[in-house]
């Protein structure tokens, strides 16, 4: 499966990632040598709370770029709406598109 992201990241940025299943594990390890990782964040946090947030302590500041690697679409129109109600300017959100 091929994917793809829908914005391109500046140089430089510092970037969280929301959804640390599988595919968030794949870009954490490819982007972890190119950018700042940040912040990791998933609803199953309590999994492992040393390096996974939970969502509800998202917070901007941290972050140029937050990348939601949620695969299924449902869920990821979840996640775009929590984003929202947060108040996370749509310009700092990326998403992966699983082709």
């Amino acid at each position: 499966m091929d994917n793809v992201l829908s914005k391109e990241i500046k140089p430089n940025s510092n970037i969280a990632i929301y959804g640390f299943g599988p595919y968030g594990e794949s870009y954490f390890l490819d982007l972890f040598s190119k950018y700042k990782i940040t912040a990791l964040y998933d609803r199953t946090y309590c999994l492992n709370k040393r390096i996974i947030n939970s969502p509800e302590k998202i917070n901007s500041e941290k972050f140029d770029y937050i990348i939601v690697t949620v695969m299924n679409e449902k869920a990821r129109n979840g996640v775009l709406d929590f984003l929202n109600k947060k108040n996370i300017s749509e310009e700092k959100i990326i998403c992966v598109n699983y082709v």
